[in-house]
């Protein structure tokens, strides 16, 4: 085996054997960059046979971009050691992210230095899918038309979304040093004290904080008041542990004012359906005196019936007919100027 001299000892064959079993790449490297020894995860990973892997140098290893930092990693790695990230060159020519811990070492009276490798492309594509992660889940905060909120398990507030000042007026900092709960009218101030309560209750029996709904009326930073709708609901973690609140608190005082239209014009429309009187079915009539008789039996005269019974009502005149019956010198005379 290439550089069997300096791992010729028991002791150094039990130190082989354990570097043989460990995931992680270890080199042993000259100073001059030249690879003596690699163990069996850097033929794993770097998708080459021990024999091309001690003929190389540690610049072969490193993509081309990177070449030029060697030199300064070696001699900081002589002086005190080193760590750091950069990339290395797989066999077919990929790269990857590598974490590199570099020491000196006596070995066989001379000083080389031990380079422990880890490949972080695990560990780099769950760091870039939390990235991604956090990113989006920021982006739906910073965004989110209603506010969303957090408090620890002594009610203190612990998170707020920037929405606050989009529906409240409220900046942040100022949301989180005075709270959610001071801004409400006093009427729905009492019923937050109560809810609050609730919780505080809830958590003190062992009870677990289930989500719950309701309406409360908040001051916005200008002095007017809106409507608010908060859903709540209990933080636990692994353990079953109470954490705190979380808190949604959505803005509807549109919803609010188009339900009071609506109750309003209910309202209107059944004041009108009650004023409204309609005449249906068969009116039984005297056929002499045109008189009509009501559900009680009453005889009644037909204009007060219509206008009891009805929105109408009744101017009085005379016919023409009626006009020649009862004013017979008044109808003849008019009728002579007519003709004439």
């Amino acid at each position: 085996m290439p550089g069997e001299g300096y791992l010729g000892s028991d002791v150094m064959r039990t130190a082989e054997q354990i570097l043989q079993a460990t995931r992680d790449i270890v080199l042993f490297v000259r100073r001059d960059g030249h690879i003596i020894e690699a163990n069996d995860a850097a033929v794993r990973v770097y998708g080459r046979n021990r024999e091309d892997l001690v003929s190389m140098t540690i610049y072969d290893l490193s993509p081309m971009s990177t070449v030029q930092t060697v030199n300064q990693q070696m001699e900081a790695a002589a002086k005190s050691g080193i760590v750091f990230e950069t990339r290395h060159c797989r066999n077919d020519g990929s790269e990857f992210p590598v974490e590199v811990s570099v020491y000196t070492q006596n070995i066989a009276g001379e000083q080389m230095l031990l380079s422990i490798v880890r490949d972080l492309t695990e560990r780099k594509l769950a760091e870039d899918h939390l990235q991604a992660s956090e990113q989006r889940l920021r982006f739906l905060m910073d965004n989110t038309a209603d506010i969303i909120w957090t408090t620890d398990a002594t009610g203190k507030y612990t998170f707020v979304t920037p929405s606050i000042e989009r529906v409240l007026g409220y900046t942040v900092e100022e949301s989180m040093k005075h709270g959610l709960i001071q801004i409400n009218t006093p009427d729905s101030l009492q019923k937050a004290a109560n809810k609050l309560s609730e919780v505080i209750s809830k958590v003190l029996s062992g009870q677990r904080v289930t989500p719950e709904t309701f309406e409360l009326k908040n001051f916005h930073k200008d002095g007017t008041a809106i409507w608010v709708e908060i859903t709540l609901n209990g933080m636990y973690d692994n353990k079953g542990a109470f954490m705190g609140v979380v808190g949604i608190t959505r803005d509807i005082t549109a919803r609010k004012s188009a339900e009071e239209a609506k109750e309003k014009l209910v309202l209107e429309l059944q004041r009108t359906l009650a004023e409204l009187k309609t005449l249906q079915g068969i009116i039984p009539i005297c056929s002499s005196c045109k008189k009509i008789r009501d559900d009680k039996g009453c005889w009644h005269q037909i204009e007060a019936y219509v206008r009891d019974h009805t929105q109408a009502d009744f101017s009085h005149g005379l016919c023409p007919h009626c006009m020649e019956k009862i004013y017979p010198d008044i109808w003849n005379e008019n009728e002579d100027n007519t003709m004439t």
